[in-house]
């Protein structure tokens, strides 16, 4: 079995992927931006009530 990471280092590694980039770019995921909220479809159900937290875009831009 390979390396395991701490809750801290995988915490510090979740926070500082860019989510966004992830799902348009990575996993070109069909994705929108509906009144400020970044929505993505969901690959299960093929709906767009997925979300990403809006606060998490400004966390990484501050």
């Amino acid at each position: 079995m390979g390396r395991r990471f701490s809750d801290e280092e995988l915490q510090v590694v979740r926070n500082e992927i860019e989510i966004r980039f992830v799902i348009e770019e990575v996993l070109a995921t069909p994705s929108k931006e509906v009144e400020g909220i970044f929505r993505f479809v969901c690959p299960c159900c093929h709906e767009s009530q997925t979300a990403v937290n809006p606060l998490a875009f400004t966390s990484m831009t501050a």
